[in-house]
């Protein structure tokens, strides 16, 4: 079982017993239900947290991908597709293309048009307020 499973079902059991404490300290008048309660909720929120940034850190457009490409774009300042697509992933390209990152233009060399893309001012902007 992964690791993001299992913070899941460790948040999910922390707050039925969170829950059941709370409820306890309620009818009990009991200061230590509350106390363990307030753990288990502490408990809860953490593991929760935790596995919700696994699942994000996997995604193909996720916030430290984002940023390991805009150095990427910020530092190379120009190249080709296949460049960009084998150092980060097809999913990044179209998606600074999409937000005006990185231009894309082809360039004649004898019969052939070559794509090639360059940062933009919208680019280096980003990624000096990103990573400042």
């Amino acid at each position: 079982m992964n690791k993001e499973k299992i913070l899941y079902r460790v948040s999910s059991i922390s707050c039925i017993l969170g829950v059941c404490c709370f409820v306890f300290s309620i009818l009990a008048s009991e200061t230590w239900a509350a106390i363990v309660c307030f753990v288990f909720m502490i408990m809860f929120a953490v593991c929760e947290a935790w596995a919700d940034n696994i699942k994000a850190d996997r995604g193909p457009l996720s916030y430290k991908k984002r940023v390991s490409a805009l150095k990427f774009v910020a530092e190379k300042k120009a190249g080709t597709p296949e460049e960009f697509i084998t150092e980060h992933s097809k999913e990044l390209y179209d998606c600074f293309l999409k937000h005006g990152y990185i231009h894309e233009f082809a360039v004649e060399e004898g019969n052939e048009a070559n794509r090639k893309w360059e940062v933009t001012k919208v680019g280096m902007r980003k990624k000096v307020e990103i990573c400042s």
